[in-house]
Formats: C-alpha cells, sequence, structure tokens
C-alpha cells in the first residue's frame, strides 16, 4: 500500500530530478488524499486509498480520450504521462483474455443472457476489483452475452 509520507517523498524524489510529470501528478494526488482523510475524519483504509488513486486514473484516462477526439494531442499526451505515474500504485491489469474466459466461465456457470448484464457485471468486478478497469468488463462481457 502507498502512504501519504511515501508519496510525500516521492514528490521530493520527483522534484529533485526536475521530473515536472510525477511531480505535478503526485501533488495532485496528495491533494486528493488529504482532502479524502479530512472527509473522512480518520486515516483512509488502503481499500480508499487505491479508489482514490483509480478514481484519478480514471479521470486522466477520459480527459485522454477527449482530448484524442478533438485533436489536441498535447494534451492528450500529458493526460497519457499522468495516467502511467498513477498506474504504478495500482495493482497489475488483467489481461481482456483473462476477462474474457472468466466472463465465458460465469456466463456458463449461471446460463445468463444479455437481460442479466447487472448480475454479470457484478460478479466480474468482485472477482477482478482494481485488477480490471469497469470499461474493459463492461466491453469484454457485452461480447459473450446474448
Amino acid at each position: 500500500m502507498v502512504s501519504i509520507q511515501d508519496l510525500e517523498q516521492r514528490v521530493g524524489v520527483a522534484l529533485k530530478a526536475r521530473d515536472e510529470v510525477t511531480s505535478r501528478t503526485l501533488r495532485m494526488l496528495l491533494s486528493r488524499l488529504k482532502n479524502e482523510r479530512i472527509a473522512a475524519g480518520s486515516d483512509l483504509s488502503e481499500a480508499a486509498v487505491l479508489a482514490v488513486v483509480q478514481s484519478e486514473y480514471k479521470r486522466r484516462k477520459e480527459a485522454e480520450a477527449e482530448f484524442t477526439k478533438g485533436n489536441r494531442t498535447e494534451l492528450a499526451d500529458a493526460e497519457r504521462a499522468e495516467a502511467e505515474v498513477l498506474l504504478e500504485f495500482l495493482p497489475a491489469q488483467a489481461s481482456e483474455a483473462d476477462i474474457a474466459s472468466v466472463a465465458q466461465e460465469l456466463i456458463g456457470n449461471h446460463g445468463w443472457t444479455a437481460k442479466d448484464f447487472g448480475l454479470a457485471m457484478k460478479a466480474l468486478k468482485e472477482k477482478f476489483g482494481a485488477a480490471a478497469e469497469g470499461a474493459v468488463l463492461s466491453r469484454v462481457l457485452k461480447e459473450y452475452l446474448h
């Protein structure tokens, strides 16, 4: 688990190395974590910290996609670079092949159809947790539910 103290040290290292992307990204993450800690009224659990990192990562990926659609490549590149910094703090992501395999197994075991998408999505999220993005789970699941 990453702690606020670890992140503060990493910011210091990034500043000394003049790594603007890393220092800017980690500062934003630290700010969000501190705000979440204040809102919670206590220290954040490992799951809460992970949820904040995931949220920030998702924001960067969504912004990158929007900037790419708008032909703003310089802004898309900046968002992609920040997302890569945040990815370091997330668990290894499951491959689409792994997700497809589990999805097929669950669908076969339960006899789910397209109308059971919500149930299947919930089961996949429980199985993969932070190791897979919801958008990837949804896309793979839609391929196999009929």
